[in-house]
């Protein structure tokens, strides 16, 4: 975690490294090396860029821009030249550079990164600008290259198109008291009220929950809704309006109302604010059951307001009419929407893997052929980025810890 601060020391930004700080890392992995201990040096692992570097909106982005920075050129620059002041520097007490140095065993690109991790996670679906138009052009860029042509593009993601069905969920307007439909899960522990208001969106009904205290598990309290089956590769559309008394997160799930519990193809966050907002999430669903539910959890002390539920079959669309290679209008997937065909979904995880690809391998190369580095390098861990891509380098890390240290 050195690149978070320690390495910048009296730097004003995250791009100049401080020769003091500096002098007292080579001092250190000197005298592991006079002891017999070998060094393994991390290039990013929390490093998190900010308006100083010329990053805007950090809050905004992946902590540690994580994922970004597997995509975004500039980052990916700054962190060739983090390496490379790093590692050609010669450390004067053993007069040998990193690139060279015998002691130094590995070398880590990005400690627990990757695209396909941090894009699963719904990290990405927020996107601020100028990062989430750089992400869309370089998706159209991928498209462009493999379909040529607005019109071959529409011709192959139209196919397997699913429009909605009909309402699969009873009471989802609140025109009826809550518990008609609707279950309120609790236990002894949990304080919480909930009540139908008339004053909703367009002058329609919801549900009001004000949450004094959770309950003795984490899920308590939620609500949940059963009665109804889902297929096995089915697409299915959730709508909502949601609102709260700030800005909060809350679960949405789709899964067995029954043992062993388990999901069904959907689980989202959703963030909700003071304002009425509208959410729409289409999932596909990941095995038949006849006795499915939708739930609704992570609910903290507080206020939530929930209106308009609806659950549906389809919503699956090829590509929309104002959608446009030409012009790089053609948005990318976001985890929590996957209202597109398969083969817009197969060719959206192709991009994913090639530009995951792409930067690991192109890191590597940087990392050996211009830099020289010499002793074996990683990309990231095990399960975080695909291990086809991870296995053309030197090694996969998999690490765990017996006493995991607390980062101020």
């Amino acid at each position: 975690h050195m690149d978070s601060r320690s390495i910048w020391g009296d730097s004003p930004d995250k791009l100049t490294i401080d020769p003091k700080q500096l002098d007292r890392l080579d001092y250190l992995i000197y005298q592991l090396k006079e002891h017999g201990v070998y060094t393994n040096i991390n290039l990013h692992v929390s490093r998190w860029f900010g308006e100083k570097e010329g990053f805007v909106a950090r809050d905004q982005r992946p902590k540690y821009d994580k994922g970004l920075g597997n995509f975004e050129p500039r980052m990916i620059e700054l962190q060739k030249k983090y390496a490379r002041d790093l590692l050609t520097h010669v450390n004067p007490y053993t007069k040998t550079a990193y690139t060279e140095e015998p002691a130094v065993a590995f070398v880590e690109i990005s400690n627990e990164d990757a695209l396909f991790a941090i894009w699963g996670r719904g990290q990405l679906d927020g996107l601020p600008e100028p990062y989430a138009t750089t992400f869309r052009e370089l998706w159209n860029e991928w498209l462009q290259e493999k379909y040529e042509s607005n019109d071959k593009l529409r011709k192959a993601w139209n196919a397997g198109e699913w429009p909605l069905g009909d309402e699969m969920l009873q009471n989802g307007d609140f025109s009826q008291p809550p518990e008609t439909a609707w279950h309120l899960e609790r236990d002894q522990e949990t304080e919480v009220e909930w009540s139908v208001q008339r004053d909703g969106p367009e002058g329609s009904r919801y549900l009001r929950l004000v949450v004094t205290k959770q309950g003795s598990v984490s899920w308590h309290p939620q609500i949940s809704q059963s009665g109804f089956a889902v297929q096995g590769n089915t697409p299915y559309t959730l709508t909502c309006r949601m609102r709260a008394d700030r800005a909060r997160t809350i679960g949405l799930n789709c899964m067995m109302a029954h043992e062993p519990w388990e999901r069904l193809g959907f689980s989202a966050n959703a963030d909700v604010d003071t304002q009425w907002q509208e959410h729409r999430f289409t999932f596909v669903a990941t095995a038949d059951d006849p006795q499915a539910r939708i739930t609704i959890t992570s609910l903290e002390p507080g206020t939530y307001e929930l209106a308009g539920f609806s659950l549906r079959p389809g919503g699956i669309v090829g590509l929309k009419r104002d959608q446009r290679l030409e012009d790089a209008t053609v948005p990318v997937v976001r985890r929590g929407e996957l209202n597109v065909t398969e083969a817009a979904r197969h060719d959206f995880i192709d991009f994913l893997w090639e530009t995951e690809r792409d930067y690991w391998w192109g890191m590597d190369r940087f990392l050996k052929e211009e830099l020289g580095v010499r002793p074996l390098v990683s990309g990231t861990q095990l399960s975080y980025s695909p291990v086809h891509v991870q296995a053309a380098l030197d090694y996969i890390d998999a690490h765990s810890y017996w006493n995991h240290p607390h980062f101020p």
